[in-house]
């Protein structure tokens, strides 16, 4: 495994086996502001905190649990493909991540890049 990416992970199960600390790639969280989950990525002590680097945090506004499927609204789904691409081309390909999608925009609530 070289990377992973995750869409609203149900991360807390790993966060109390202090286990996330021992994943070895670069990993890319992607969250949203609806979405309850998304606290146990944000937290202090959460998902994110506990990753080693490189690591990334992409929380989109207004989003919700199935923010990522069909079945819900598809907003921001350009930008969560923009930025699921960038990371995989980055760490899957060695593609420098566009700059553009190194800063917070319109649609994004928070984000986190440690490399």
């Amino acid at each position: 495994m070289r990377a992973v990416l995750v869409l609203s992970p149900y991360a807390l199960p790993f966060m109390r086996a202090n286990t996330l600390g021992g994943v070895e790639v670069p990993v890319m969280y992607q969250g949203g502001t609806r979405d309850w989950i998304t606290v146990f990525i944000k937290e202090r002590r959460g998902a994110y905190a506990e990753s080693a680097a490189p690591k990334y945090f992409v929380e989109f506004k207004h989003v919700g649990h199935r923010g990522w499927t069909d079945a819900y609204s598809r907003r921001h789904h350009e930008e969560m493909v923009s930025y699921s691409e960038a990371f995989l081309d980055r760490y899957l390909k060695g593609k420098p991540i566009p700059s553009g999608l190194l800063k917070r925009h319109r649609g994004i609530a928070a984000l986190r890049i440690e490399e």
